[in-house]
C-alpha cells in the first residue's frame, strides 16, 4: 500500500509513435501472386502491401518508435519530444524524479498498459536506456500504472469502448482526430498535433475523475 508519509500524485499520461525510417527492414517482402506476368502490376501490388506494412509499423516496437510522450500533472501539460533515445532517458529522469520529490506518482492512461508502457519499456531496452518501471517475475507491472480501458471493461475483455466513445458517452466531447495520422501530422504541422495530444490527455482526465472516485483501492495490494 502507499505509504503514509507520501501523496499520490495523478499524471495523465499518452504517446505517440511513429514508423521507423527502415520499418520494412523488419517485415517480410511481399511478392505478388506467383501467375502474375504484368510487371507494373506487380510493382503496384508490392508497393500497396509494403504501404500497409508501413500503416501497422508505428504499432509495434520493432518497427516503430516513440515520438512523443505527453503528461498531464498538477503543473499542466509537458511534452517529451527529439530524438528517441533523448526523450526516453528524459521522460525517465520525470518518472524518477515525481516519485522521489512529490510523492508516489499514480500514471493513467487509456490502453496504457496493453500499448503504451509496454511500448516504451521495449523502446528503452533497445536503446540501451534503463528503466525505472520494475516488472514482476510474472510480466505484470505496477499497480500504479492505471489503464482507464481496463477498468471500463470491468474485466469483460469483450467489452467495447474507445477513448473517442466513452468520452463522448459521458458527456466530454470527442477527439479531434486520429492517432493513426500523427506522425505525418507532426511533420507538417507541430502545434497542431501537440494540440491533438492534449485533447486526447484532457479527455482521458475528465474520464479518470469520473472512474477513479468510484473505484478507491484499487491499486492496493490485495
Amino acid at each position: 500500500k502507499t505509504s503514509e508519509n507520501k501523496t499520490m500524485t495523478n499524471v495523465i499520461f499518452d504517446i505517440e509513435t511513429a514508423p521507423l525510417p527502415n520499418a520494412l527492414e523488419f517485415f517480410e517482402k511481399p511478392e505478388a501472386p506467383s501467375n502474375w506476368k504484368d510487371p507494373l502490376k506487380i510493382a503496384e501490388y508490392i508497393h500497396n502491401k509494403q504501404q500497409e506494412q508501413l500503416n501497422e509499423a508505428a504499432l509495434s516496437a520493432l518497427t516503430g518508435r516513440v515520438l512523443v510522450i505527453g503528461v498531464l500533472d498538477p503543473n499542466g501539460y509537458e511534452f517529451f519530444e527529439g530524438a528517441e533515445s533523448d526523450l526516453l532517458d528524459e521522460f525517465w529522469n520525470y518518472y524518477d524524479s515525481l516519485n522521489n520529490t512529490k510523492g508516489q506518482g499514480r500514471w493513467i492512461g487509456f490502453s496504457s498498459n496493453d500499448f503504451d508502457w509496454p511500448f516504451i519499456i521495449q523502446r528503452s531496452f533497445i536503446n540501451a536506456i534503463k528503466t525505472s518501471v520494475r516488472i514482476d517475475h510474472r510480466g505484470y507491472l505496477p499497480r500504479t500504472l492505471v489503464d482507464l480501458r481496463k477498468l471500463w471493461q470491468c474485466g469483460n475483455k469483450q467489452s467495447l469502448g474507445k477513448l473517442d466513445s466513452i468520452a463522448k458517452a459521458m458527456g466530454f466531447g470527442g477527439k479531434t482526430g486520429n492517432g493513426a495520422d500523427f506522425a505525418k501530422l507532426y511533420e507538417t504541422d507541430k502545434t497542431a498535433a501537440l494540440d491533438y495530444l492534449r485533447k486526447d490527455l484532457e479527455l482521458t482526465d475528465k474520464i479518470a475523475v469520473r472512474l477513479l472516485p468510484l473505484l478507491e483501492g484499487y491499486d492496493e495490494a490485495d
